[in-house]
């Protein structure tokens, strides 16, 4: 960065940027971890009272799984995708493993998301 100042250029690498995110990410690996397990807990619920709503799974893979083994296949799927996030972050170097549960625990989130303004619809 220092030689980057010295020769007028402000623009950052990739891995400049990466580092950055990183060490913002630093020391908030539990609450991170624990954001993963809201936003699974959450999802799991907020589908399962969605379909008693009469709601459709849109994920197909998921749809089989609750199709046929009910809550059972949900929480299997979940568990499957949970022990592929925690073995990327036991096997990555820290830089990339800070980035783990964020990555885990943001489309589980838009999917409550989605779930809880669909339920808030169909209630309304």
């Amino acid at each position: 960065m220092i030689i980057r100042l010295l020769t007028g250029s402000m623009q950052t690498t990739a891995d400049e940027r990466i580092l950055s995110v990183s060490d913002a990410l630093s020391g908030h690996g539990p609450k991170l971890w624990w954001l993963v397990g809201f936003t699974l807990v959450t999802d799991v619920a907020l589908t399962l009272y969605g379909m008693s709503l009469n709601l459709v799974e849109m994920n197909p893979l998921a749809a089989f799984a609750i199709a046929e083994y009910g809550l059972a296949g949900m929480v299997g799927l979940k568990t499957l995708a949970l022990a592929v996030a925690v073995a990327g972050w036991a096997v990555l170097p820290v830089t990339y493993a800070r980035f783990v549960p964020l990555l885990v625990a943001l489309p589980w989130g838009v999917a409550s998301t989605v779930n809880a303004v669909l339920v808030a619809v169909v209630l309304t």
